[in-house]
């Protein structure tokens, strides 16, 4: 037998009472307002109207005053069972964790009816065809009806390469990025007005994520590095000028001696030659000569 406070029922009653006693104070006063304050006024009240009338199987609830379009969010798991606020997609490169395109869902949307408007609009920014989306075990049943293919995770790896399936082990890459993006760019709470204000915050921490390594990777690839190339550099150069001062030291010493070498060559070749010249005999040709008749 389920025991039932009876202090709730008062409390409740309380409550409701005090509920509709502030909303009818609220519509007195924008009867008696100004034009806009006066719409204004009234679309809040028929905003806030259901919220007396609310229980506990509707669906659709209010969570917040200042914001109506707060969503409860079940995460399944021990430690936090559920987040409050609005859903939000996010499309990351695979190789390098670029992130090419968030979606901010409103109404707090199925997971895989949301594949097909990140895979759109990331494709819409990069002005790239995606060819391959590794997504999670919540994107079953998805709404994509393009060309890439969709592997989800926990599937069948038969028929995929090495370079696949490292692939798809990447998916679970995202999940840090999504953790910096709560814990470094605000993304956890958000503190502008309205759904407008909920896609520049998402979209603000986005470009936020990849500002931020973009300027790593400068600094990482120029800045860091540069004492060590210009150190580098300049002991090639001195190396290099050191070797050349060697070289011309040798040349220096080997230069005497291969003038030396060169003359007495010249030299030789004059004395063989004139060697040469003094051993040939001319060949002289009789100028008279007798002729001898026969006998």
């Amino acid at each position: 037998m389920e025991f039932v406070d009876p202090r709730k029922h008062l409390v409740e009653h309380g409550l409701a009472f005090t509920l509709v006693f502030i909303l009818s104070d609220f519509h007195k006063s924008a009867l008696h307002s100004d034009g806009i304050a006066q719409s204004a006024r009234r679309e809040f009240f028929l905003e806030l109207l259901p919220l007396f009338c609310s229980r506990r199987i509707v669906y659709q609830k209010f969570y917040s005053l200042h914001e109506l379009g707060v969503q409860c969010i079940g995460k399944g798991k021990d430690r936090i069972r559920y987040e409050f606020g609005n859903k939000a997609s996010v499309v990351m490169t695979n190789r390098r964790n670029w992130i090419v395109n968030v979606e901010d869902c409103a109404n707090n949307p199925y997971d895989g009816h949301t594949l097909n408007r990140s895979i759109v609009g990331a494709e819409t920014i990069t002005k790239v065809d995606i060819v391959e989306a590794n997504v999670d075990k919540g994107y079953r049943g998805h709404d994509y009806k393009g060309a890439a293919v969709i592997r989800i995770a926990g599937s069948s790896n038969r028929g995929l390469s090495m370079s696949g399936r490292k692939r798809k082990r990447r998916r679970s890459a995202i999940e840090p990025v999504i953790g910096h993006l709560k814990s470094d760019h605000r993304l956890d709470r958000c503190f502008l007005r309205g759904r407008i204000g909920d896609a520049t915050n998402l979209l603000g921490s986005a470009l936020g994520f990849n500002v931020l390594k973009l300027l790593r990777l400068l600094g990482r690839g120029i800045f860091s590095h540069a004492p060590t190339v210009l150190g580098r550099f300049v002991t090639a150069t001195c190396r290099f000028v050191t070797a050349m001062n060697h070289l011309m030291a040798a040349m220096n010493c080997i230069w005497p001696t291969t003038c030396r070498f060169v003359t007495a060559m010249n030299h030789l070749m004059t004395a063989t030659m004139k060697s040469l010249a003094t051993l040939r005999r001319p060949r002289t040709r009789p100028e008279n000569l007798e002729s001898h008749p026969a006998r």
